[in-house]
């Protein structure tokens, strides 16, 4: 317990603090295995162009001392030489000292143990706990708390080549204790597209010709086996949608497609069941949704998310019809994280119509829910640009990742004087 609330303490200074560590520079690729003057081994990496060399300890330390074990995922090394950093020194580099390098999403202290500090939320398997506040303003209830459970799957994917992510939800419920409610859907899917070539360009004769471009962005979605249980003046209801399929237009969207506005057009069948009279009935429905998505800070830590939908659905059997709207959003924002699963905090009010017209039943809820979340298997969310404070050189070596490559190979031969810029040469013969 002392250490958690170490960590919470160190966790909430360092939202307003800088340790120099954190700005040291950071070793990148492959180095020089060599040693410092003071005999501990360090890795090495210069930079001919600008002469300087960054250099950085490889055993964990503690201060000026040092262990004898070696940090925690050490840097390849691509190659040994003892006086590499005397033969920077008398060559005139500046030595400056580095952080040793960590896989993108990854950071190290000064001890080289490495953590994971970007979070994809877009992909993991979550576990959360919440309390629940029913205020009583609407329909004349009495004010009310409650608990809820909730579970789900969700992996995001984007290629980068075809511009497209790929969205599934798999085994994502709630169940509300007191009153009992029930949210479930077995298969979600959707699929966000950003083509370099617009779907639709118009071209104008009136004078000059010229063209415009509309993005329109359209990407289909179906949901599998959604499951609705409620109360509606006390009456319980069943409702499942036994297939959804939706036509999804995300408005705008970031490159990677993680923050958007999107409309979502669509419909379904399903099932309705009701308690009063035990007899389940057919329905069918066209939806309407409209959503919001907005990844806050490029770690991943903080999602806002806003929704609303609204639907009307016909049942044949009782010559009916029956309307729901709904509305809400969500905030969260990852606080810690335990041996890299991160652990965050969630507030979510949102508000549901119902007019049950074949039963004769109309309700409106008002719920508040906030607790914590779990997340596990979250891998590291890459950010749109890598590198914001310089500009990507288009020479087809990792363009999409908006940092500037000056050598490719990494061959100690700038790609400008290198005659093989991705295969690693020698100097003497042109970088070949």
């Amino acid at each position: 317990m002392k250490h958690l609330c170490t960590a919470l303490v160190s966790g909430v200074l360092a939202l307003f603090t800088m340790p120099a560590f954190a700005q040291m520079p950071q070793l990148s690729g492959a180095v020089t295995c060599t040693n410092h003057d003071n005999g501990q081994p360090i890795a090495l990496q210069c930079y001919e162009s600008r002469r300087v060399c960054h250099y950085a300890f490889l055993n964990i330390r503690n201060g000026d001392a040092f262990t004898k074990t070696r940090a925690e995922n050490p840097p390849y090394c691509s190659r040994s030489l003892s006086t590499a950093y005397q033969d920077a020194k008398q060559r005139g580099f500046k030595l400056v000292e580095a952080r040793l390098p960590s896989r993108y999403g990854f950071d190290r202290d000064e001890r080289g143990r490495v953590y994971q500090t970007y979070f994809d939320l877009r992909s993991r398997w979550w576990l959360g706990v919440a309390g629940t506040l029913d205020p009583g303003w609407l329909d004349d209830r009495s004010f009310s708390t409650g608990a809820r459970l909730e579970t789900g799957v969700v992996i995001e994917d984007y290629d980068e080549y075809d511009r497209r992510r790929n969205r599934h939800r798999f085994l994502v419920g709630s169940v509300l204790i007191d009153p009992l409610e029930v949210d479930a859907s077995l298969w979600q899917y959707s699929r966000g597209r950003n083509e370099e070539v617009p779907s639709v360009w118009v071209t104008t004769f009136i004078g000059e010709p010229k063209r415009f471009d509309i993005d329109i962005h359209l990407g289909p979605g179906v949901e599998l086996g959604r499951f609705n249980y409620y109360a509606i003046e006390g009456d319980h209801h069943a409702l499942t949608d036994i297939v959804h399929g939706v036509l999804n237009w995300e408005m705008l969207q970031s490159s990677t497609m993680e923050t958007l506005v999107a409309l979502r057009v669509g419909g379904g069948v399903g099932i309705r069941w009701e308690q009063a009279s035990e007899t389940p009935y057919f329905y069918y429905y066209p939806e309407v949704a409209l959503d919001w998505h907005w990844v806050i800070d490029d770690r991943g830590l903080t999602e806002l998310r806003l929704g609303a939908s609204g639907r009307i659905a016909d049942e044949p059997a009782t010559s009916g019809l029956w309307k729901q709207v709904k509305a809400g959003m969500s905030f969260e924002r990852v606080v810690l994280a335990i041996n890299d699963q991160p652990i965050s905090l969630y507030v979510e009010p949102h508000v549901r119509w119902t007019d049950m017209g074949p039963a004769g039943t109309e309700q409106t809820d008002l719920r508040m829910h906030a607790g914590a979340r779990v997340s596990l298997f979250s891998p590291p969310r890459m950010p749109d640009d890598l590198c914001p404070n310089e500009a990507e050189d288009l020479d087809g070596f990792n363009d999409h990742d908006g940092c500037l490559d000056e050598d490719n190979d990494e061959d100690g031969v700038l790609d400008r004087d290198d005659w093989c810029p991705n295969v690693a040469g020698t100097r003497e013969k042109n970088g070949c």
